[in-house]
């Protein structure tokens, strides 16, 4: 006896290669949702001294991310009870994606799977809009401005998104993480973020030892 289909051969497609596509997507995301750079066309929120703000925090992609993660739970756990399997993916919404990529066929023959492929299509979508975040007018720091930043608590993404406003290029994240590692750049906290925690640290730190520690002179003594 032949097994029904719910879902046709250009929409099987369509969705093993939306599937794929989610592990990327959720990178961005998680970016997004921590990011410091901006939450908006407002731009940064920092702490200096005794005041304090909060690490911005982009509820929307979160809440966009928690979307898409239930959209996947809920087809994961229809094809388990429909097709009397059970899952072994992980809980992550990427271990979630790569099973029922994995569980393909099993998911097209579940009955009510033609709604899968707009739903999680949908879903997909709400992500990539909150992470369409407008971009920061350019700003030209002169001295003054640039000393007063010095105070200011980033993470290593949203430095690197000012490098060019601080004058150096070549500090990006993987540099800032590369001086930590070495021990010439310690963060002023850890902050958890979701299963994440993101290392805080003072710009200005990060601008003396990216300075005092050049790439080629860690190149000679290694």
């Amino acid at each position: 006896m032949s097994e029904i289909y719910f879902v046709c051969r250009e929409d099987r497609q369509m969705l093993d290669k939306l599937l794929g596509e989610i592990p990327g997507l959720i990178d961005d995301l998680a970016i997004t949702i921590c990011r410091q750079d901006r939450t908006g066309k407002g731009g940064m929120k920092i702490s200096s001294g005794s005041d304090e703000q909060p690490m911005p925090f982009n509820v929307g992609a979160s809440d966009a991310g928690d979307y898409l993660r239930n959209e996947l739970n809920t087809w994961a756990r229809l094809v388990c009870e429909e097709r009397y399997i059970s899952y072994d993916g992980s809980d992550s919404v990427v271990g979630v994606s790569v099973w029922l990529r994995k569980n393909l066929a099993s998911l097209a023959m579940t009955q009510g799977a033609e709604d899968a492929l707009p739903g999680i299509e949908s879903a997909m979508r709400r992500c990539r809009r909150a992470m369409d975040i407008p971009p920061e007018d350019e700003v030209a720091w002169d001295p003054e401005k640039l000393e007063e930043a010095r105070g200011s608590e980033l993470n290593a993404a949203a430095i690197a998104l000012m490098r060019h406003q601080l004058g150096a290029e070549d500090l990006n994240a993987r540099r800032v993480e590369t001086l930590r590692k070495a021990g010439k750049l310690e963060p002023v906290r850890l902050v958890a973020c979701g299963k994440r925690t993101i290392a805080v640290y003072r710009l200005g730190d990060v601008l003396d030892a990216h300075e005092q520690f050049p790439c080629r002179q860690r190149k000679m003594s290694a």
